[in-house]
């Protein structure tokens, strides 16, 4: 909850001081239902339209992409500090991953095989259990994080940047949606903006 509110305090004092469209652009999985809330709110409680994306997210704006560097089975092999994960930090900073270390472990709902619970970071099955990351995974991957290289890391963290920069370019360009008020009696608050 602290998280949430400091990120709703950055967004509203942004838009105090005249900021109109901001985008929060993840790194961490976990982090997305908290910006999600935080985002919703700054668009509900103040003027300005907030955008929400992972950088993962952004690697898939091409449906096509993928199949470009992926190797790992999905759903799973790119979880937690799998393939891409891993691949994007060999290109980032190679210095900081131990690839002597590197493990390929299937996460603890991708073991299961449930039509309802799994998970990748490009989608997830139609039910979600928060739990602690240590019950699922003895080492803390959660997926293929042998098969990550500098050069996929390269191909992912580029194509990222290009679609933030696209969609930047568009939400930009986008007017100003109109806000209506759907309510058959008057509500207790003015709407913001």
């Amino acid at each position: 909850e602290t998280f949430m509110r400091y990120v709703v305090d950055i967004l509203k004092s942004l838009a105090y001081h005249g900021f109109k469209k901001m985008m929060v652009i993840n790194g961490h999985g976990s982090n997305m239902p908290s910006l999600d809330l935080a985002c919703r709110r700054a668009n509900m409680e103040t003027d300005a339209e907030v955008a929400l994306a992972a950088w993962w997210g952004l690697a898939a704006a091409n449906p096509e992409f993928m199949k470009t560097w992926r190797e790992s089975h999905f759903p799973g092999g790119c979880s937690h500090a799998g393939e891409a994960e891993t691949s994007v930090a060999l290109y980032l900073d190679p210095d900081l991953v131990y690839m002597d270390r590197a493990v390929n472990e299937q996460g603890g709902i991708n073991r299961t095989e449930s039509k309802y619970l799994w998970g990748d970071l490009w989608a997830h099955g139609p039910v979600s259990i928060t739990r602690w990351h240590g019950e699922s995974t003895e080492s803390g991957v959660s997926g293929e994080a042998k098969l990550g290289t500098a050069e996929k890391g390269k191909k992912i963290f580029d194509e990222s940047v290009k679609n933030l920069i696209e969609f930047a370019d568009e939400f930009h360009a986008r007017p100003k949606p109109v806000r209506r008020d759907h309510h058959e009696s008057k509500p207790l608050s003015e709407m913001p903006g």
